[in-house]
């Protein structure tokens, strides 16, 4: 009589390439949600900050420095000083503020959580610091705000 050597996988070792399959999932899926929180952010900051950024960089072409008050930001923008022109999607509001001669700032301010936007997200702001060059060139980078460091878009 001639033996059989039998075919398959035994319990045990389904058991841990079940396992397996587990630990990995539980990295991939907090990592994926990082990486959500951080693409809607990078999406709705840029969004809303577009129109602020040309403002500013226009002004300071054409003038050297950046507006310093309401009245110097309504020459170049449509968009009011404060609250919620230019704002959309879930950020509510984008706020400028007059730094120095070479700098100016944009603080936006996403909506809460209730109304869609991730935890990650929800009620925090961004800071974003316009600088200056002597030449009237003008670069951005995201300076602040309470949304935590690995959220922050790059701009």
């Amino acid at each position: 009589m001639k033996m059989q050597k039998n075919q398959g996988f035994t319990l045990i070792e389904l058991m841990i390439v079940v396992a397996i399959i587990g630990i990995l999932a539980s990295i991939a899926v907090p990592q994926y949600q990082t990486y959500i929180a951080r693409t809607d952010a990078m999406t709705e900051v840029v969004g809303a900050v577009r129109p602020y950024q040309l403002c500013l960089t226009e002004h300071a072409a054409t003038q050297g420095v950046p507006p310093a008050d309401g009245s110097a930001w309504d020459t170049f923008c449509p968009q009011s000083l404060t609250g919620t022109d230019g704002a959309n999607g879930d950020i509510i509001s984008v706020d400028y503020a007059y730094v120095s001669a070479t700098a100016g700032t944009l603080t936006l301010t996403f909506d809460s959580a209730t109304n869609g936007v991730s935890d990650a997200l929800a009620d925090n702001t961004v800071v974003i610091t316009a600088t200056i060059a002597g030449s009237g060139s003008t670069s951005f980078a995201v300076s602040g705000g309470t949304v935590a460091v690995e959220y922050r878009p790059k701009l």
